[in-house]
């Protein structure tokens, strides 16, 4: 199944202590969740211009997002891009859910596999990876845990 992508323009953007927020207007509702994800030049493309980390305000159809830590510049105020959100809502949950238990084990050795929830990354005895954590959302990889659960790169935890 395709990631929806929706149309946006930039209507600001500012730089604070490493911390990015960008207001974007979108020409139809997005489907959830918005962020993360990342604006393209192209309804296809995988070349990322910039990726939207957390949504710390929505009025209408604007939302106003922070980047954490980018190496890129914002796009410009008035320009258009294409928005895809990585996650599905499910993902969004696990990642937010501070009182979720997570439980680092391997895989059972059954032939069959799960995927990561934020990187679709297969989890099974005999792939690359073997091992990762579980909870009642599903399994992630062991670095997916790390970035998202433990480290929550996107601040997702956080209000």
């Amino acid at each position: 199944m395709p990631l929806p992508i929706t149309v946006c323009r930039v209507v600001s953007a500012s730089i604070s202590s490493g911390v990015t927020r960008l207001v974007a207007s979108f020409t139809d509702t997005p489907v959830a969740p918005v962020a993360p994800g990342g604006l393209y030049p192209a309804p296809n493309s995988t070349a990322e211009i910039f990726q939207v980390h957390k949504v710390i305000e929505q009025i209408g159809q604007a939302y106003c997002f922070e980047t954490y830590h980018s190496q890129r510049p914002p796009p410009a105020p008035g320009s258009l891009w294409y928005h895809r959100g990585w996650w599905l809502p499910e993902a969004l949950d696990a990642a937010r859910d501070g009182a979720a238990t997570w439980v680092r084990e391997y895989y059972p050795d059954d032939g069959s596999e799960e995927l990561c929830l934020f990187t679709f990354t297969a989890i099974a005895a005999h792939a690359a990876h073997a091992e990762g954590y579980r909870s009642h959302y599903g399994w992630v990889t062991v670095e997916a845990y790390n970035a998202f659960i433990r480290d929550d790169i996107y601040r997702l935890r956080r209000d």
